[in-house]
């Protein structure tokens, strides 16, 4: 039996406030030992002692955050019907019972989180209490832990709220070229980015870029592209237009420059179309390569060379000028789809899934509603979960 020391006290620590777990001690004549009431005070918890009556009248807030540990020498006292009731409302409310001392053949295996113990080991009954306590407190913190995931929760939204802000309100229609996208972050943030403009009465500037990995350091780094993505500059009455290699090795330098913490970096596809000469110039940096969508044809991949941007200080981006035609279609999109656009095959070819070829023939804005559709079912279904970003442009 473990030894028990009387007391005229029912307070073993004083501090009661916030969620310090408090181990309730239900006696009508002794109290614990100087061991465990030095320990409980020696990990910050609290501890009281009442006796039988106050214990069945209590409510089961009452012994919250806690656990309760019933003296079973004061068993000729105790109402089995009121017992049994008072231990299935404090299981209900996930507050362990200890019963100690309590008779071998006792049996109440229909209570979840109550246990006995019989035994002369004080280290014994501190194990059995300071597992019963650390429960406790684990419950207590979860309403915390809820309310932060909450808040952080809210925070996020309102951050995707703002980086949505960033992307163009309208794309660019003009009588000889139609835009369509769609765009969807794989958390409240993305860490893709895209925009498309009119440069001029000829020109239209259009990019994707993607920084690396998701959430929310790859959002924060979508603002510095979006920021230093510059297509076009005005000097007073005049401007001068980038070419998507200038665009590129623009974005390169400046994130070389900021030393970028946590090895960030970033993938991109630069585009520029003539509406007069028809001819569309591109260049990318490790982003999958962009589609020529020609009708009644294999769609097409345009290549170019191009690394990693903020990796390399030196690195050159390849610019290649291809020409279109009334009915092309020019799509860009990030790798979080491209397992809906296709895949390569051993002999390392790519090859365009059948969903896909389906669809290339439509009309931009059909294809690009379709493969919505397609990417919200796949995403449901899916275990890893990217940042998915398209956007395309029709040649009328």
């Amino acid at each position: 039996m473990v030894e028990l020391q009387p007391t005229d006290t029912g307070v073993l620590n004083a501090a009661t406030a916030g969620h310090v777990p408090t181990l309730t001690f239900v006696s009508d004549r002794l109290s614990l030992t100087d061991t465990v009431r030095t320990r409980l005070a020696a990990r910050q918890w609290s501890g009281r002692l009442i006796d039988l009556p106050r214990f069945f009248d209590a409510q089961p807030n009452t012994f919250k955050p806690g656990a309760v540990l019933l003296d079973a020498g004061d068993v000729h006292l105790i109402n089995w019907k009121q017992l049994d009731d008072k231990i299935r409302l404090l299981d209900q409310a996930n507050i362990p019972v200890i019963l100690l001392n309590w008779p071998v053949s006792m049996e109440f295996s229909r209570f979840r989180l109550a246990s006995k113990i019989r035994s002369s080991s004080i280290e014994e009954v501190w194990a059995r209490i300071e597992s019963a306590m650390c429960f406790a407190l684990a419950l207590a913190e979860i309403p915390q832990q809820e309310e932060q995931q909450r808040q952080l929760q809210e925070q996020l939204k309102i951050a995707g709220a703002v980086q949505r802000n960033f992307l163009p309100q309208t794309l660019p229609a003009t009588d000889k070229v139609r835009f369509a996208h769609v765009y969807h972050p794989a958390e409240w943030v993305s860490g893709d980015i895209f925009d498309a403009a009119r440069l001029d009465e000829t020109h239209i500037g259009f990019y994707i870029a993607d920084a690396v990995g998701h959430s929310v350091p790859a959002a924060l780094l979508t603002m510095f592209l979006k920021h230093t993505a510059v297509l076009r500059e005005t000097h007073g009455n005049q401007y001068h237009i980038f070419p998507p290699r200038e665009v590129l090795n623009h974005l390169n330098r400046q994130m070389i420059l900021q030393h970028l913490k946590g090895c960030l970096f970033a993938t991109a596809c630069c585009c520029q179309l003539n509406t007069d000469t028809m001819e569309l110039s591109f260049a990318r940096a490790g982003y999958p390569y962009p589609l020529l969508l020609r009708p009644g044809r294999e769609p097409q991949q345009l290549h170019s060379r191009g690394g990693l941007l903020g990796v390399f200080e030196e690195m050159e981006f390849e610019q290649v000028l291809v020409p279109v035609q009334s009915g092309d279609k020019i799509l860009l999109y990030s790798d979080g789809v491209e397992p809906l656009i296709g895949e390569v095959d051993n002999s390392g070819k790519f090859q365009f899934s059948d969903l896909f070829l389906n669809l290339c023939d439509r009309p931009v804005m059909s294809m690009m509603s379709t493969l919505e559709s397609a990417i919200t079912r796949w995403r449901r279904s899916s275990s890893e979960v990217d940042d998915i970003t398209l956007l395309a442009v029709e040649i009328l």
